[in-house]
């Protein structure tokens, strides 16, 4: 191989060597970067002073365990203070934290253990604890759903309508309206219905979207139980009757009841209902012929004339009228005949019926035209005793129970809600006494110039009922006074007050 070749691969070698022991570095781009990376020599690989990046002795800059304060202190209040700042494991309030924050306004705790509000339709009952929204509950059970039926329709009457309770026929001016059956009356989309009272009676219920008594309108009620009408709003422009009524009995006489009432005593009979007057001494060879005592309800009633004259009624039911029950039946005035000891003489009084009115939205009472309206459930009065010398006059019949509910009531000026007890019949005389009064005033005993009168029967002006007469002498006496009886008022939401209620109601306020 020539000199010259041996030297040129010489050179090859030795640079090819040279350059795999060296490299350039500037980088790609061939710009020196040695500002930017570090010096070897110095910052990367000293291990004799790394005390910079790791030093284990004493790495309080990053990870000092025994003191890293400034990272992760567990304790600090700053990061993970479960109590207050960041992590609450607590809830705000418990299931049974509610209040009244108004009448209408309730807060409660809801499903995520925090406080919330809701709006009370019926209003909002602070008087329990824990505070909570009232629910209109009609009284003795009556199911209020009955009103989602289809093809319920309002009902409206300015004629004289006449409602039975126990079959629930309707008739206008004499006229059927609705034949009598239970279920729904798809033509005038009236329900009448038969329900159960928690003592086992039943009460004939009718049912609307809305009822109207117009002013020139009268709604008499009869049959053997008592009635509800329950709708959405009832407006009593009218009168709605549910007072002792002569066409309520076979007898067709003084001593029939309303509906739900009890009648009258015959003759030397006691009457009828658990407030029932006593009938009155008979014999007039040995004893003296006495008046029947008055019925009771809501006070009792008032006793015949006379030492011997029949026993008083007594007090019975409740304030709420739960069940719903009318009127007791005064006691027969005591008489005696020949061959007829039973001749219709000094008949007891019929008690009057009882009634409720459910509205889901309003009841009001009243009119602007000045006419007589309102709800009158008042007893008859005793019958008078003239067919034989000196026998005693009846007992006045007992009024009866009203209801009236509703989240809003209104009675305006002129209205009346009346519960009053009839008047005594006369002894020795043919007059009979007063039946109820549809005011504040008490119903008369029968009046006479020659005879023992009856005695008066209760009302709001009268709390107390009057004994018969023996002022013409202890033969033939007087008849008692019966007692009022019970009107309830219930509203969820307001009660306004300008009418006449006769007796003092019991204001029962909204169910829970």
């Amino acid at each position: 191989m020539p000199v010259q070749r041996l030297i040129l691969l010489s050179f090859i070698i030795f640079s090819v060597f040279f350059a795999g022991c060296t490299f350039d570095v500037s980088g790609p781009s061939g710009q020196n970067t040695s500002n930017n990376i570090p010096d070897a020599s110095d910052d990367i690989t000293d291990s004799g002073d790394i005390a910079d990046i790791s030093d284990v002795s004493d790495v309080s800059d990053i990870s000092d365990i025994e003191d890293a304060s400034d990272v992760s202190d567990s304790g600090s209040d700053d990061i993970l203070d479960s109590g207050d700042d960041v992590i609450d494991s607590g809830v705000e309030c418990e299931a049974d934290d509610s209040t009244c924050l108004d009448d209408f306004t309730l807060q409660f705790c809801n499903s995520s253990g925090e406080f919330d509000t809701s709006v009370c339709e019926f209003g909002c009952d602070h008087t329990l604890t824990p505070n909570g929204c009232l629910d209109f509950i009609p009284s003795n059970g009556l199911d209020k759903t009955i009103l989602s039926t289809s093809g319920l329709l309002p009902f409206e009457i300015s004629a004289t309508a006449v409602f039975n309770s126990s079959t629930g026929e309707i008739t206008v001016d004499g006229v059927q309206l609705r034949a009598p059956g239970e279920g729904m009356d798809l033509e005038n989309g009236i329900i009448y219905s038969q329900h159960a009272m928690s003592d086992g009676r039943a009460a004939g219920v009718f049912a609307f979207t809305s009822f109207t008594v117009q002013p020139t309108g009268i709604v008499r009620v009869i049959g053997d139980i008592p009635v509800i009408f329950l709708a959405e709003s009832i407006y009593i422009r009218g009168i709605l009757d549910v007072s002792a009524n002569i066409q309520n009995c076979e007898a067709a006489n003084r001593r029939c009841p309303g509906p739900g009432g009890f009648g009258g005593g015959s003759t030397n009979s006691d009457g009828q209902g658990p407030g029932a007057g006593k009938k009155g001494i008979e014999d007039w060879w040995d004893e003296d012929e006495t008046g029947g005592g008055g019925a009771g309800f809501n006070c009792e009633g008032a006793s015949g004339g006379g030492g011997t004259g029949g026993a008083a009624g007594s007090i019975y039911g409740n304030e709420m009228n739960e069940p719903l029950v009318g009127g007791s039946g005064g006691g027969g005035g005591g008489h005696y005949e020949l061959g007829n000891e039973n001749n219709g003489q000094g008949l007891g009084g019929g008690g009057a019926g009882a009634v409720q009115l459910t509205a889901l939205s309003v009841v009001s009472v009243g009119n602007s035209v000045g006419t007589p309206c309102g709800i009158k459930a008042s007893g008859a009065g005793g019958g008078g005793n003239d067919s034989y010398a000196n026998s005693g006059g009846g007992g006045g019949g007992s009024g009866g129970a009203v209801i009236i509910e509703a989240p809003h009531i209104q009675l305006f000026p002129g209205s009346t809600l009346a519960a009053n007890g009839g008047g005594g019949g006369a002894g020795k005389d043919g007059a009979d006494g007063n039946y109820g009064h549809f005011d504040a005033t008490p119903a008369d005993g029968a009046q006479c110039s020659d005879c023992n009168t009856g005695g008066n029967g209760a009302s709001l002006n009268a709390s107390v009922p009057a004994s018969g007469s023996d002022a013409d002498g202890n033969d033939g006496t007087g008849g008692g006074g019966a007692g009022t009886g019970r009107i309830t008022i219930r509203d969820c939401i307001s009660f306004i007050n300008s009418g006449i209620i006769s007796p003092s109601p019991h204001l029962g306020g909204c169910h829970r």
